[in-house]
């Protein structure tokens, strides 16, 4: 899936810029355990079925096991 990240506009013709929709904070990392969705200035993490999983600007995905060894904790 791509999105639209701006428009050229030629003449009459307008053309739409895309670009990729998968980012650094959305590729999933392989875990023998779960992974959890990690927000670095608050020290927290959501699990896969909260409302914020995947939602809070600046998060990112990371395996359960190195949040804690980072010190984050359930929010």
């Amino acid at each position: 899936m791509k999105r639209i990240v701006g428009f050229v506009f030629a003449g009459a013709l307008a053309f739409a810029c895309v670009s990729p929709a998968v980012s650094s904070a959305t590729t999933m990392p392989t875990c023998s355990g779960p992974v959890v969705y990690a927000v670095p200035a608050q020290k927290i993490y959501y699990v896969k079925g909260e409302t914020n999983y995947g939602h809070v600007k600046g998060g990112e995905y990371m395996c359960q096991a190195a949040a804690n060894a980072k010190g984050y904790h359930k929010q």
